[in-house]
């Protein structure tokens, strides 16, 4: 009849009900596997600079001109940085998990917090991320340090961006092109030139090359440069390798019976004072 509202049958409603649950259950099913997905791609990633995989929750992101980049610590972050005279980094402190952003714009580099200090130590068996680390302070700087002794041992320093920023921007370093005679000494410097532990094992190096400087011709490469890749197949060498020395075309050597390979961080296979060892050695050959 006209006039009267009829209500919906009981069964009909509770169908109702039951292909609104089933519905929600399986968008609720499809956003876990999205999200299942998008963390199983994370893992599988690969860093930008050193090629190793990326962990989740650990990543260190870029930003700059809408695109985004992803390392596996903040020190292969800093050292792209250099490229984008506008961008910004997003991570997360060692200890406390607060957000840390460093931001370039215009060139100029600043941080939030601005008491944040980062920790740089050359990496052990293949492994950065208890050593590359950035803090928000120096408070969590030491706490970290208390919690880890074996990093403490090494007595390191926290670096602050300013100093970052200066290591940052000295650059590659100068190719040294001393004349091309057969007295001279080739070195060979292949790297990672913008990472910042090996910016501080070049500045070592240099120590001893100057000492050197009329004895030798001294080349720097860039290993994540198209050159240096080439150079790096050329000579079969594989891997995430930080830096390797090569002097008049070898980085593998033998010094008072004790064999030193130039290549890796300084303290494992080889030190400072092997490598002086070494040009001393050539030197000489090379005057006979």
């Amino acid at each position: 009849d006209k006039g009267v509202v009829r209500s919906k049958p009981r069964l009909t409603i509770i169908t109702m009900k039951i292909r609104y649950l089933f519905t929600l259950l399986i968008l609720v099913a499809l956003m876990s596997g999205c999200m299942s997905s998008h963390n199983q791609n994370i893992r599988n990633n690969l860093c930008e600079v050193c090629k190793k995989p990326l962990i989740e929750g650990k990543e260190v992101f870029l930003y700059e001109d809408a695109n985004e980049h992803v390392y596996r610590c903040v020190h292969c972050a800093l050292g792209e940085q250099v490229k984008y005279p506008d961008s910004k980094i997003i991570a997360r402190s060692a200890v406390y998990g607060k957000k840390i952003t460093v931001e370039r714009k215009n060139g100029e580099w600043s941080a939030h917090p601005q008491t944040l200090v980062i920790l740089s130590l050359p990496e052990a068996g293949g492994e950065c991320l208890d050593r590359h680390l950035s803090f928000v302070n120096m408070e969590e700087f030491n706490v970290y340090l208390e919690s880890n002794p074996y990093i403490a041992e090494k007595n390191p320093k926290a670096h602050t961006l300013q100093e970052i920023e200066d290591l940052l921007k000295s650059g590659a370093g100068e190719t040294k092109h001393g004349q091309e005679e057969s007295s001279k000494v080739y070195v060979q410097i292949v790297g990672f030139l913008n990472h910042i532990p090996v910016k501080e094992m070049i500045a070592d190096i240099d120590g001893v090359l100057n000492r050197y400087n009329d004895s030798l011709i001294v080349e720097l490469i860039d290993e994540d440069s198209e050159n240096g890749q080439l150079f790096l197949e050329k000579n079969s060498l594989t891997g995430h390798i930080p830096i390797v020395i090569f002097i008049n075309g070898k980085y593998q050597f033998d010094i008072d019976g004790k064999e030193v390979t130039l290549k890796g961080h300084e303290g494992y296979d080889w030190d400072i004072k092997d490598l002086e060892k070494i040009i001393q050695q050539k030197i000489l050959e090379r005057q006979r």
